[in-house]
């Protein structure tokens, strides 16, 4: 009994390793393409943005009060008002109150018109609860504004001014 052993043929085998190479390298050129698309839309938008904040930004934190305490509640607003001096509107902020080693960030969703002036709102922090990030009075206030480029919302941490808390009138 004999066996007849036969493998595919030399000619077959090259075209089936030729296949296999062409497959392969369509597939890595297919993802090089797409990552370099991205890397490039990516570079785009940080340039575009890190621009439009140096040149289109310019805005003043007029000033920052700390609003009277509930004494039943404890919460104490922060009231900050800041000015817009140029036409782009900034569509919001991010601010950092700051008590000594303490920090407590809150994002504000106010819009400024070019040119307009406006009172953040939701500027407020719980004074007597245990879990508050500040348990003392904020001493300074830093403001970054935010703008909108191509339906993305961008903070420009370089335009970033930072306020002393003034106290509270007293009655």
């Amino acid at each position: 009994m004999t066996r007849n052993k036969k493998g595919i043929s030399p000619l077959i085998a090259t075209i089936l390793i030729i296949g296999f190479t062409i497959v392969l390298a369509a597939l890595v050129m297919q993802w090089g393409t797409q990552l370099l698309k991205t890397q490039t839309e990516q570079t785009a938008m940080t340039s575009k943005a890190q621009i439009a904040c140096s040149t289109e930004v310019d805005f003043n934190v007029d000033s920052a009060k700390l609003g009277t305490l509930d004494s039943v509640t404890g919460v104490q607003n922060i009231d900050v008002r800041v000015t817009n001096n140029r036409d782009r509107t900034l569509t919001g902020f991010r601010v950092r109150i700051s008590s000594g080693e303490s920090v407590f960030t809150k994002t504000i969703t106010t819009s400024i018109p070019g040119f307009g002036s406006a009172l953040l709102s939701g500027l407020s922090f719980n004074a007597a609860a245990p879990a508050t990030p500040i348990d003392v009075t904020p001493n300074k206030v830093e403001v970054i504004p935010e703008i909108t480029i191509d339906g993305n919302k961008v903070a420009c941490p370089d335009q970033r001014i930072e306020k002393t808390v003034e106290a509270p009138p007293t009655p």
